[in-house]
Parts: C-alpha cells; sequence; structure tokens
C-alpha cells in the first residue's frame, strides 16, 4: 500500500509567506475547501485524470 502524506496547502503557504517578512495581519486565508464543496472546481474530488490544475497568490500593488 502507497501512503500519502497530505499537507494543508494553505497552512503552508501561510508559514513561507510568514517567512519572507509579510506581517500576519495583511495575510488573509480561505477557508473554503473546494473538494467539499461542489460551488468550485476540484482536482481531488474529480480524480487524476481531470486534466487540469491550478493555484494563485495574489498581491496587490502598492501606488
Amino acid at each position: 500500500m502507497i501512503r500519502l502524506k497530505c499537507y494543508n496547502l494553505s497552512t503552508c503557504a501561510g508559514i513561507v509567506t510568514l517567512k519572507c517578512g509579510i506581517l500576519s495581519e495583511n495575510i488573509e486565508q480561505s477557508e473554503i475547501c473546494t473538494y467539499i464543496n461542489p460551488d468550485f472546481y476540484s482536482v481531488r474530488r474529480l480524480g487524476v485524470d481531470s486534466g487540469r490544475f491550478l493555484t494563485g497568490v495574489m498581491l496587490p500593488c502598492e501606488s
């Protein structure tokens, strides 16, 4: 049996962002789970043959 390690990617991204010097009050994390919420696309829900995967980070521009 193959055992896969599962990570909370939102938490991992938050830790990396903090280590890069971004203040915690400037970090917002969504609590939406795309796996259980049918309003969102989920590679995990559709399986490995879904053919698509996307992740993103948006940083606002200073004016």
